[in-house]
Order: C-alpha cells, then sequence, then structure tokens
C-alpha cells in the first residue's frame, strides 16, 4: 500500500511540473458555465430591400451564480476583422427573453442559476452581400450579482451555420385592395417571439408570420365591430402563395364572435380552419 501511495503521489507531481512548463497560451481558461444551443439554422430572405438572417441562441446558465451578458459580437465566416454586429447594453436587452416570459426587460441580460434565455438575433445584410455559410460568435459575460464588478470571461468563435437551401420567391394570396400587414416580420412582433413546446420539443412556426387585414374605403379595418362580415377581409378570396401540394386541410371549425376569445382552446382548434401547403421539401 505504501508503494502504491508513493506511486500516485509522484504522478500527481510529475502532472503539476509538467503543466507549469507550458506556455502560458496552452493553459485555456474554462470560460463562462453557459450552454449554448441554435436550434434551427438561419435562412437568408430579403425583406424591404434588406437581406435578413434570423436565427435565436438558447443560453442556459450552468453556473451556481447569476451570469450576465455583457456584449454580443457576429462574424461572418473567419473574417473577425469587421463585426457584423456588436450588441451591448439596452439594445441587447431587448432582444433577450427568459424562457417562459412573455417579454423582455431591463434585466433581461442577467440569466440567473439553472435559467434559460433566449436570444432573438435579427442580423440585416446589404441586398448584394453574399451570405456567410457560418456565423461565429464572441459573448462576453461576468458571472455574479450584476453590480459586483465580477471578472468577465468570453465564450469565443461560437458557430452557427447559414442554411444554403434556395428560398422560394411568394406572390400575394389576394387578388387586390390594400392590405396590411399586421405584426408582420420584425424583431419585436408577437409572432417572432411566439416559442411554443410541444411533444417535448419548442417550436417556432410563427418566425416569419404575418396578420393581413384589409383596410376599406372608410380607412379602416371594419364597419362596425358586431358581426364577422363587417369586417372588409371577411369572404375575401385567398390564393396559395406559391405552387405546392396541399398536406391538410381543417374545416368545420365555428367562427368566433369578433373580438371575443373561444371558451376552449385546445391544439386542435387553435389555428382555427387552415389549409397547409408544401411549397418546398422543408417548408
Amino acid at each position: 500500500m505504501r508503494l502504491s501511495c508513493a506511486i500516485v503521489e509522484r504522478c500527481f507531481y510529475t502532472l503539476a511540473v509538467i503543466l507549469l512548463m507550458l506556455p502560458a497560451g496552452f493553459a485555456r481558461e474554462r470560460g463562462p458555465r453557459v450552454e449554448v444551443v441554435c436550434p434551427s439554422a438561419p435562412v437568408p430572405v430579403k425583406l424591404a430591400g434588406k437581406q435578413i438572417l434570423v436565427y435565436e441562441l438558447h443560453v442556459t446558465n450552468f453556473d451556481t451564480v447569476p451570469v450576465t451578458l455583457k456584449r454580443l459580437e457576429v462574424f461572418a465566416d473567419a473574417d473577425e476583422s469587421q463585426p457584423l454586429s456588436i450588441i451591448s447594453g439596452d439594445a441587447l436587452s431587448a432582444i433577450m427573453i427568459e424562457a417562459g416570459s412573455m417579454s423582455a426587460t431591463k434585466d433581461s441580460r442577467t440569466i440567473g442559476s439553472a435559467k434559460r434565455t433566449i436570444i432573438f438575433m435579427w442580423i440585416e445584410l446589404p441586398p448584394d452581400k453574399r451570405a456567410p455559410a457560418v456565423l461565429l460568435h464572441r459573448m462576453v459575460f461576468a458571472a455574479g450579482e450584476p453590480e459586483s464588478n465580477a471578472a468577465e470571461t468570453a465564450l469565443e468563435k461560437f458557430p452557427v451555420v447559414v442554411s444554403q437551401d434556395a428560398v422560394p420567391l411568394l406572390s400575394s394570396p389576394f387578388d387586390g385592395g390594400i392590405w396590411l400587414a399586421g405584426n408582420g416580420p420584425s424583431n419585436d412582433s408577437g409572432h417572432r417571439l411566439s416559442v411554443i413546446a410541444i411533444d417535448g420539443h419548442i417550436h417556432l412556426a410563427q418566425r416569419f408570420a404575418i396578420d393581413w387585414v384589409k383596410v376599406g374605403p372608410n380607412g379602416d379595418s371594419h364597419d362596425g365591430t358586431a358581426r364577422n362580415d363587417n369586417w372588409w377581409g371577411y369572404g375575401e378570396s385567398i390564393h396559395s402563395v406559391a405552387d405546392g401540394e396541399v398536406t391538410q386541410i381543417v374545416d368545420g371549425i365555428p367562427e368566433n364572435t369578433p373580438r371575443i376569445l373561444p371558451t376552449l382552446t385546445t391544439l386542435d382548434n387553435i389555428a382555427g380552419n387552415y389549409v397547409t401547403v408544401r411549397i418546398a421539401s422543408n417548408r
């Protein structure tokens, strides 16, 4: 037993000497105790004359104390000379929402121990710029209470692969008239922030959803609100935005009374009556 203990002690001593002899650059710091996941690869889309990369970063704090995200930098591919975006302060708080919450707060950058926060990313590129193959992220954290002046550590070069799939061109679903894009694609619309957990998985099916509202001759969306047929869009023809395969049809759910929520909402009726059209292999 003495010989065994002596051998173990000598091994630890040898290992300590080796570590002390290594160059400083070899002893990499552990970094922030967080997990970062991007559940869905961003797809480059053109919107309002710009090219947009839209995705989410899910950050889970595995530390025993709160961690605060101080700064987030995004780079295109391996080019770290000019960031695509640098986000900090109030701008960063505005795009961070704790899982289970409905909106951001002034303290959104601080992630409690064993908590998860979602960062809603919205990167704009010039329309003629080639979309990067990979986005690299540098995330600077401080562990401890927000006002504790804790030392900063960084998660370097966290990669997010950019989808290179072709994006289908969508046409208008209407014959004519004036239609308002209510809750249209933006980084703060209710659709954009609607992360839903079903059957053990999270989904953000409304990432680019739009509520189309027809504007009538009175400049409003309706001529009285008591009945569905008072709304100018009621009964209008709707067309598929692209050629595709009809994969699902739901009909027969009674119409709601305008501006009154249904008494019972389930997974079977929450979407109302609808038609699902597959316009690409993954859309």
